[in-house]
């Protein structure tokens, strides 16, 4: 019987739509969430050109969240890669879907953020 390989794997470019919350666990984990906007331009029956917008939660956790709870910011162009991770809200009885992210690359440093060197090394 052939079985097709499992992958979560996405890729997200877009721009954040607030600044990241920084959150310290009890146990000493680091964690960031933001929202990405990721924008689809597309033409309508008529030929206009529209655009849809869909807003994408991201985490993420440990060492990397410490640096980019501190570069990035509200406006910031980013390329994320990473995983899907599901959790159900048992109040709601719906189902959040989240990006954890740890690949992230700032494409641009729209939005105010401070200029870093491109070429100092992530500290991860």
């Amino acid at each position: 019987m052939f079985r097709f390989p499992s992958i979560n794997q996405v890729a997200l470019s877009g721009h954040l739509v607030c600044n990241p919350e920084f959150i310290l666990l009890e146990t000493g984990k680091a964690v960031v969430h933001f929202r990405v906007a990721v924008n689809r331009p597309y033409r309508d029956d008529a030929g206009q050109w529209l655009q849809e917008t869909t807003y994408v939660p991201v985490m993420i956790l440990d060492k990397p969240a410490e640096y980019f709870a501190e570069h990035l910011l509200r406006g910031n162009a980013v390329f994320i890669t990473r995983r899907l991770q599901s959790k159900r809200d048992e109040a709601d009885d719906k189902v959040m879907l989240n990006v954890i992210a740890r690949h992230i690359q700032i494409l641009d440093k729209k939005g105010g953020a401070e200029k870093t060197d491109s070429s100092e090394p992530l500290p991860f």
